[in-house]
């Protein structure tokens, strides 16, 4: 029988959303790396379509579609230059921009990123890739003093053809 040799709970802090170089024109100058400071997330949902078909009065299930994948959605802490926000707000002008109608190529602005999950020690234990990610809804920030919370939310909406786990 295997020993189970950890048994610390992940914490839901422990984790780090990593992007490439991102596909805008004019980024902020004070911001080397794209850093979106999530505090809220979760791993969305991927689907095989199913059928049941009968055969000599019997059902069965069977895997009839390819796999989707659900939209993520990310919360996540403005930084006090609003770069985070900037260079998504700029990400999106760059898909499609309404005030000069440039719109850019799925090539040109698909990303791949890694989400990765580090545990109570520091090392990194499993990893999530994602491919051809791209913001599709920026969320409005609520500028208030009166709430209680002193960090400005933000929520920001991707579509991605597909991702895989590893575990390390």
């Amino acid at each position: 029988m295997g020993t189970i040799q950890n048994l610390n709970k992940a914490l839901a802090g422990n984790y780090e959303l990593i992007f490439p170089i991102i596909p805008v024109v004019d980024k902020p100058k004070d911001m080397d790396i794209f850093s979106l400071n999530i505090h809220g997330t979760v791993i969305p949902s991927m689907t095989v379509g199913t059928s049941e078909p009968t055969w000599q009065n019997a059902s069965f299930p069977l895997a009839i579609a390819p796999t989707t994948f659900d939209p993520w959605f990310v919360n996540f802490t403005v930084d006090s230059n609003f770069c985070n926000w900037f260079i998504l707000y700029k990400w999106i002008l760059f898909i499609n921009n309404p005030m000069t109608g440039k719109e850019h190529s799925h090539k040109e602005y698909a990303v791949d990123a890694e989400l990765k999950f580090i545990n109570n020690n520091d090392n990194e234990v499993m990893k999530i890739k994602i491919y051809n990610i791209y913001p599709t809804l920026l969320n409005e920030v609520q500028l208030t003093y009166r709430d209680g919370s002193e960090n400005l939310d933000c929520g920001v909406n991707f579509n991605y053809t597909a991702f895989e786990a590893y575990r390390l």
